[in-house]
């Protein structure tokens, strides 16, 4: 859970102590007061000091990591949609049989 709040903030800022991160107002569920500790006691054993986690509402310019992962993952179903709609062989079955496409059975290949 401590990961998954640190890949929904991005970095503001570092001064007196304190470690300001600006979290995705779409994951405020996961900023419970135990997780905060835990990230807190995680960066300060990274940065060799006691730091103290404040959280500042809203990704501000900056897109979280788990942000930029949902946006790859949308941008990827879109380009599969398209792409599959687009297929000579889908259009044929369309046109010959009136074929129609659920777009939400598309899912684009996992290519790792």
């Amino acid at each position: 859970m401590t990961k998954q709040l640190a890949h929904h903030c991005t970095y503001v800022g570092r001064g007196d102590g304190t470690v300001r991160l600006a979290l995705d107002e779409r994951a405020t569920g996961v900023a419970t007061a135990a997780q905060t500790d835990k990230l807190a006691q995680a960066l300060s054993a990274y940065l060799g000091q006691t730091v103290r986690v404040v959280f500042e509402r809203g990704g501000g310019e900056s897109v979280s990591p788990a942000r930029q992962r949902e946006l790859q993952a949308e941008s990827a179903q879109a380009t599969a949609r398209s792409g599959f709609g687009a297929d000579p062989a889908v259009q044929a079955l369309q046109r010959q049989f009136g074929a129609t496409i659920h777009a939400d059975s598309v899912r684009p290949l996992n290519k790792d």
